[in-house]
C-alpha cells in the first residue's frame, strides 16, 4: 500500500484533517492537524488493509516559524513506508503522545521534548533523555543560546574551520 492509497483512505476518516500528497524528491508525505494524532494512527495501524505496525521514528524539525514532527511508519504486510507530519506552533508545542499506540514513540517523543521543547501530552514518563536533569533549554532549536559555561566548565569553542 503506497502513500496515496493509504491518503485516499485516511482521507475517507479525516476529510478536513489531512492535506494533500506533497511529493519532495523521492519522499512523498502529507500533513495532518495535530487534534486527529490518536485517532489517526490508530485507523493506520488498526484497520485491515493497512496495518502499518511499526513506527520507525519520530523526528522534530525547527522551521523558525514554526515545528514540524515527521513520522515515520512501516507495514510488515506491504513491505512500504509513509511518512506523516504535524505542525506545532512555536508558542504553544503541545501534541498528545502516541506512546500507548506504539512503544518505540516513548523514546522518540523524549528526545523531541529534550531537545526542542515539545510537550506531547499523557505520555507516561515526559523527562530528558540526552541532557542532564539541571540543562536550561533545548540545544536543537533555532533559538537556543548556549550559555559560557556549563557547573564552570567552559562551553565555547575555538573556530577551527579553514585551518587545515
Amino acid at each position: 500500500m503506497n502513500i496515496s492509497e493509504v491518503h485516499t483512505e485516511v482521507k475517507k476518516f479525516f476529510p478536513e484533517k489531512i492535506s494533500d500528497v506533497i511529493a519532495s524528491g523521492p519522499l512523498s508525505f502529507f500533513y495532518f492537524e495535530p487534534e486527529i494524532i490518536k485517532e489517526l494512527f490508530l485507523v493506520l495501524r488498526d484497520k485491515i488493509g493497512m496495518e502499518f505496525k511499526h513506527l520507525s521514528y519520530i523526528a522534530a524539525v525547527d522551521n523558525k516559524e514554526c515545528f514540524e514532527l515527521v513520522y515515520c511508519l512501516y507495514s510488515y504486510r506491504w513491505g512500504n513506508v509513509i511518512h506523516l507530519k504535524t505542525r506545532l506552533s512555536r508558542e504553544n508545542p503541545i501534541i498528545k503522545s502516541i506512546s500507548d499506540l506504539f512503544v518505540a514513540a516513548e523514546w522518540h517523543e523524549r528526545e523531541a521534548y529534550d531537545l526542542m521543547g515539545i510537550i506531547f501530552e499523557e505520555h507516561p514518563d515526559l523527562r530528558r533523555i540526552m541532557m542532564p536533569d539541571d540543562f536550561e533549554g533545548h540545544p536543537l532549536r533555532k533559538d537556543f543560546k548556549e550559555k559560557d559555561n556549563y557547573h564552570g566548565i567552559p562551553t565555547s569553542r575555538e573556530k577551527i574551520l579553514g585551518k587545515f
